[in-house]
């Protein structure tokens, strides 16, 4: 299935009732944010919406634009969500292998933050476990 696809996505948000290891390591994570992957295949950015309630994935909706598009300059609505994860194609790929942390990817400028920075920063540790989930699922990268 195509890395962070249609397919992909429906697959994440079903691990996410059944991997006890995202579970455990999350510990009841619940928030809702936005991740915007730039410079897909296709000529494409493609922004996913995450709604994850004590670890369980609720919602996950997928959209694509084609490149460069207005999601990269426009502001996040904080009042729906956390924040905006900004990252390209490729590097979120290095991600999947586990190459690197969510925390290292955003030192070395490979990941963006958009949004409420002190609350995303605090909960880091649940989004590197949510990117351990991420790496559960094969994928075929294009």
């Amino acid at each position: 299935m195509k890395y962070l696809g249609p397919e992909f996505v429906e697959a994440v948000k079903e691990a996410s009732y059944k991997n006890r290891t995202w579970k455990q390591t999350a510990r009841g994570f619940t928030t809702r944010w936005q991740t915007l992957l730039t410079d897909c295949p296709g000529g494409v950015d493609r922004l996913i919406e995450w709604d994850v309630k004590k670890t369980e994935i609720l919602s996950a909706s997928l959209e694509e634009k084609p490149a460069p598009s207005d999601w990269r300059t426009a502001p996040v609505d904080e009042k729906k969500f956390l924040c905006r994860l900004v990252c390209e194609y490729p590097q979120h790929i290095r991600l999947h292998k586990q190459e690197f942390s969510a925390m290292v990817a955003i030192g070395l400028g490979v990941y963006d933050i958009l949004g409420n920075l002190t609350e995303t920063m605090k909960r880091i540790e649940s989004f590197d476990a949510f990117i351990d989930l991420l790496s559960t699922i094969p994928a075929e990268y294009e």
